[in-house]
């Protein structure tokens, strides 16, 4: 509703009345009466409301608009219709003082295939109906064509509160006890107009009556055109397709420009599809499909591929496959989803492409939807799939560990990776002068000590540290050969599942009371596995403890905070305890900045890197912990 526009002509304030201005809901995609899930239809569950293209360019109304749609049935009764959603003060409050005469019309353009009268009322979020009017006979008197209807309400008897009004109803058929009705009756309404005393402005307003939306663009995607099949970015040749197909859903599509750069901006982002007109899409050559988002309130952002089986046409016989992911809000992410995750399809047949999205009130922009051959990220590049740099160094005496594998400490004897049937290989590397274990195609892999198993009974904790570019679960189960020291059918086992980080090196502290059902003096072998685990997975410094390797300093770690984030110039970091040095790295492991620091607080000059993620390293007392931030 950021067109409420002032009223060129002031009221004259001696008289004492308050300043009114002119209220207009025209439906249009960059405000909130354009947003479909603002209207709510009633009674007896009549379809929702869409907001559409004007269907009908003649009459009173023949600009090319958006505008809103509502269809009611048999089942619908008399006194059915359509409210904004008052309860959210979606469209913000307004009062009507009876005794300022341009606050005594309302007009709308309705455009319907059967004649009715239509009725209206308001009403508050606390006590319900200010006034309503049903009585006038105000309808139109023609069909499939626009007309201006005037509702005059200077003789309204107001039954309610007129000084805090939240809620706009229209009554698309009012007939009272109207008996039945025809199957689609159908009724388009625009430019609703009325006069009131603005109190609050929109709840979804962006502060000056505008929806959320980014300012900046998101990174051009670099991979060479020969490793993608592109949808949509002006970085590659484009694919010919038809956008947002009539479906039935609500979604309004616009192309829009946002930091010189084209986006697609979904407003009321139920769902919308894309269908590539030039034939289907053969992508068993790619790895991934990516694509870039801005919201500011969606909660789950989904993607579907449509698999039409081999014939090349839609029909009975296609597939589908939707994966969901969690959104981030209030800045461009890049979502890079690994084929893998769409099951029970094929890739040679891809006929649609779905998008839709939870809890979407105001628009979703879209940006580089394409195939890949690799991972890809918004700053262009291919992801890092291995480390840089080495994880910390453990700091426990020996005395206090059983090492399984540690340049720090003396390590028992074993077998790696056993050939137990896994696909797993494994290599020994050395990354920043730190030995470590780097496992490919790792879906589980063991550990056997060969000089006797091990009797952890003294011990508390098991540690490692992993790094991963694309594992979304770590894996860590202990085997008890149950006192015989062999391996047998009297072993029991336990696992424990860690939701995975990426991109930098992580370790995990696991407390021995998260392995239930098992006995810890005679562990006979140690398993490792990971879930969605593409690239390789480096795993360093396995080893028991007594107590958790994160005590001493992990307050510190946990309590340190950056801020902004995003941020275009300076970012701060701050901690409980003192931050020794910062190192900052781009998302592809190259180190861009190094920083000695010595305080507990320090504010970072970022204004010179290019926008994109970047991963930042901080020593706080002798531990290393690292997070990532975006700069714009």
């Amino acid at each position: 509703m950021k067109k409420i526009t002032l009223l060129i002509a002031f009221l004259i304030t001696s008289i004492g009345f308050a300043q009114q201005q002119e209220y207009l809901f025209d439906f249009e995609s960059d405000d909130p009466d354009g947003v479909a899930s603002n209207w709510l239809t009633f009674d007896n569950t009549p379809a929702p409301a869409e907001i559409v293209d004007n269907p009908d360019l003649d009459g009173v109304n023949a600009t090319d608009s958006k505008v809103l749609k509502v269809v009611m049935g048999p089942n619908n009764a008399f006194y059915a219709g359509v409210n904004n959603a008052w309860a959210d003060v979606a469209f913000g409050t307004w009062k009507l003082d009876m005794a300022v005469t341009s606050n005594l019309t309302l007009t709308m353009d309705v455009n319907k295939n059967y004649v009715g009268t239509i009725g209206i009322k308001m009403g508050t979020n606390t006590g319900g109906t200010s006034f309503q009017i049903t009585d006038q006979n105000v309808g139109n008197t023609v069909v499939d064509e626009w007309q201006t209807l005037t509702f005059d309400l200077s003789g309204v008897n107001p039954n309610g509160d007129l000084s805090n009004i939240s809620q706009l109803v229209v009554f698309v058929d009012w007939t009272e006890n109207l008996s039945d009705r025809a199957e689609g009756n159908t009724i388009y309404i625009d430019n609703i107009k009325f006069n009131a005393e603005k109190l609050t402005d929109p709840a979804v307003s962006g502060g000056s009556g505008s929806t959320p939306a980014p300012t900046d663009a998101p990174g051009t995607p670099t991979l060479a055109e020969a490793d993608v099949i592109s949808i949509f970015s002006d970085a590659y040749t484009d694919l010919a397709a038809t956008w947002n197909p009539g479906w039935g859903q609500s979604t309004v599509l616009a192309d829009e420009t946002i930091a010189s750069n084209p986006v697609k901006k979904y407003s009321s982002l139920n769902f919308t599809g894309i269908e590539p007109t030039a034939g289907t899409v053969d992508a068993t050559s790619m790895t991934h499909i990516n694509l870039d988002y801005w919201t500011s309130d969606a909660t789950e952002i989904k993607f579907k591929l449509v698999d039409y089986k081999g014939d090349g046409a839609w029909g009975a016989d296609n597939s589908e496959s939707e994966v969901t992911k969690t959104a981030t809000t209030g800045a461009w992410v890049t979502l890079s989803i690994p084929l893998t995750e769409y099951t029970g399809i094929s890739f040679n047949d891809i006929g649609q492409l779905v998008l839709s999205a939870t809890a979407a009130t105001n628009p979703v922009y879209i940006d580089n939807i394409y195939f890949s051959n690799g991972e890809a990220t918004s700053g262009g590049g291919s992801v890092a799939t291995a480390p840089t740099d080495a994880p910390g160094v453990p700091t426990l005496a020996e005395a206090n560990v059983i090492s399984i594998f540690s340049d720090t400490y003396t390590d028992l004897a074993a077998t790696w990776n056993p050939g137990w049937g896994q696909t797993t290989v494994l290599a020994d590397e050395t990354i920043a002068s730190n030995p470590v274990k780097k496992y490919s195609s790792l879906n589980f892999t063991g550990i056997e000590p060969t000089a006797g198993t091990i009797d952890a009974t003294a011990m508390t904790h098991i540690n490692l540290d992993y790094w991963t570019s694309d594992a979304t679960e770590i894996k860590f189960k202990l085997v008890d050969y149950k006192g015989d020291g062999a391996w047998g059918d009297d072993n029991s086992e336990t696992e424990v599942v860690k939701t995975a980080t990426t991109g930098s090196w992580v370790t995990l502290s696991i407390p021995l009371t998260e392995f239930t059902g098992i006995n810890f003096n005679d562990i006979g072998q140690l398993v490792l596995s990971a879930t969605d685990a593409v690239n390789p997975v480096y795993i360093d410094n396995i080893y028991f403890s007594n107590t958790s390797i994160l005590n001493t300093n992990s307050i510190a770690l946990e309590e340190l905070s950056f801020y902004p984030n995003p941020t275009s110039r300076n970012l701060v970091i701050s901690a409980v305890g003192n931050i020794k040095n910062a190192q900052i790295f781009s998302i592809l492991g190259k180190k861009v900045m190094s920083l000695n620091i010595n305080k507990t607080t320090e504010t970072i000059d970022v204004s010179n890197l290019t926008a994109g993620i970047y991963l930042i390293k901080y020593e706080v007392g002798d531990k290393v912990g690292t997070a990532k931030f975006i700069k714009q």
